[in-house]
């Protein structure tokens, strides 16, 4: 089957298509079946417009929402093309723009500023309260978590991959405890996870990819 995605991705001449990061690969294998289906979108970071209108194009029923601190991008805005400006780790503006206007979307992804802090503050507001049940959370080129250059602390279980990886643990542990499958008399389970919290039990998988997270929802 033809790649729609990365032709469109050879179009518009983004990053994301096959000869550099090959993104399009998975979110075409991953969003294809669903693409007419799709009713908001919202993708972190604009520069220059490109993956906006290749999402445009693909999603063809769903309005395409955009994020980026740059004034600038305002320039892309369209029909089905939203943009808003303000900064990913800044919960207020997230508020106002989604969660204040009850937009809920089925895909977001985050390809802003690749900053581990700005990363899971982003996850942390939109996954909670601007993600349908059942929709997908993508974190692209988080091989920057590996990069000094990105992180705002020094403590290396502070980046983005670190952070994922502790929600492997919560999730696993809230599967023995809510299934009744497992010892309930472990000790160590008892003590640290006997109530899930609202946002551990939102989570239904994580899948790690080269430079890529996805977070499913429940």
């Amino acid at each position: 089957m033809e790649n729609l995605l990365n032709t469109l991705a050879e179009k518009y001449n983004t990053d994301k298509k096959k000869s550099v990061h090959n993104y399009t690969e998975t979110y075409f294998s991953i969003f294809n079946e669903k693409r007419l289906y799709i009713n908001n979108f919202l993708e972190i970071g604009i520069l220059d417009g490109s993956s906006l209108k290749m999402w445009r194009d693909f999603f063809t029923n769903a309005q395409i929402y955009g994020v980026d601190i740059n004034p600038n991008c305002s320039k892309f805005e369209d029909e089905r093309i939203n943009i808003r400006i303000g900064s990913q780790d800044d919960a207020s503006f997230l508020d106002s723009s989604f969660l204040q206007k009850n937009i809920l979307f089925d895909y977001i992804i985050d390809d802003g500023s690749h900053i581990s802090s700005h990363q899971i503050k982003s996850f942390e507001f939109l996954f909670n309260n601007c993600l349908k049940s059942g929709g997908l959370y993508i974190i692209e080129d988080t091989c920057c978590s590996y990069w000094k250059s990105h992180q705002t602390d020094d403590d290396p279980k502070k980046t983005c991959i670190e952070y994922f990886k502790s929600k492997i643990d919560e999730i696993n542990f809230y599967g023995f405890i809510k299934n009744e499958v497992y010892d309930r008399n472990n000790k160590y389970l008892l003590e640290n996870y006997p109530n899930p919290t609202e946002f551990q039990k939102k989570i239904k998988s994580i899948n790690f990819l080269n430079s890529l997270i996805i977070i499913e929802k429940f």
